[in-house]
């Protein structure tokens, strides 16, 4: 591609339809179960190429330093495979809250990583770009697959499945949780372990074409967050008083989700709900995406 050529992608969002931590290995690291699924709640990326060796530059993240910048790292990782010094200039419309456990950084760091090697020339086959993505966050490569997937071993080993029916209603509370999946994860103990199968049930069901609307969907982490942000209780009382049904930690957190049937319905609740929000919190509605991260070049 020559200087000037410009390429798009929508980096959507995902949540954990449950989280199972089974247990803790001899590297330290932990098992994991969980069902990652993509929602329509998208950040924008636009990449245009420039012809001064490193010159690239990001807008559009304010207050992110970039040592901290998902992008950067991606942009970095890139160069030190294939040996190609980019330049470029990025415009990122951030609309998914970060931190929050709703997947924003690694998603970028996906979508990073497509835009560059289709700008490329696709020196990256598939499998060398999920290695790549995996060597940024454990999120990362199920960015780079379909739209839904069974996460196990440390959240890299994915088994796709179809995407759920329905949308989901999603509250984010602006906290200052530095360090938050490190800090989580050092609380984590014994009894906050289970053995995987109530994640595997929500698969199944999805495989199924079943609703999971009513399934239970249990998070390892909401006992440490609650340990560690004590009023977090107090969110979910409120969407529950709104109609939201199983009321779900996202990742690490802490946005909380509910699923619906329809978006209309999640609507009505949205309405009611409103009104209970304190100003600190954000508020989405956002049906399951049904189709892959995709890099757009005019």
């Amino acid at each position: 591609m020559s200087t000037g050529s410009r390429a798009r992608v929508l980096a959507p969002a995902k949540i954990n339809l449950g989280l199972e931590i089974t247990g803790r290995r001899a590297d330290g690291y932990h098992e994991i179960r969980s069902v990652l699924a993509m929602v329509d709640l998208n950040d924008e990326l636009t990449f245009t190429l420039r012809d001064d060796v490193y010159a690239t530059r990001i807008d559009g993240m304010p207050g992110i330093a970039p040592e901290d910048n998902l992008i950067t790292h991606a942009i970095v990782a890139f160069t030190s495979r294939t040996g190609i010094e980019v330049a470029c200039d990025v415009s990122v419309q951030k609309r998914i809250p970060a931190p929050s456990g709703l997947g924003g950084g690694s998603s970028d760091a996906a979508a990073t990583l497509l835009i560059l090697n289709q700008l490329h020339g696709c020196p990256l086959q598939e499998e060398e770009i999920h290695r790549l993505g995996a060597s940024l966050g454990s999120d990362v490569p199920f960015f780079l697959g379909s739209p839904a997937a069974l996460a196990s071993g440390t959240g890299t080993t994915l088994t796709s499945l179809p995407a759920p029916a329905g949308c989901v209603l999603i509250v984010v509370p602006l906290l200052d949780l530095p360090a938050k999946t490190a800090a989580l994860y050092s609380r984590i103990r014994p009894v906050d372990f289970t053995d995987g199968t109530n994640v595997e049930r929500i698969g199944e069901c999805i495989k199924a074409g079943r609703s999971i609307q009513k399934e239970p969907l249990t998070n390892a982490f909401e006992r440490p967050l609650g340990a560690i942000v004590p009023g977090i209780g107090d969110l979910v009382r409120r969407m529950s008083q709104a109609g939201c049904e199983n009321v779900t930690l996202s990742g690490a957190g802490p946005a909380h989700y509910s699923i619906f049937e329809t978006e209309n319905v999640a609507n009505d609740v949205t309405q009611r709900i409103k009104g209970l929000l304190k100003p600190s919190e954000q508020l989405f509605v956002a049906p399951f995406r049904t189709t892959p991260l995709t890099v757009d070049i005019p």
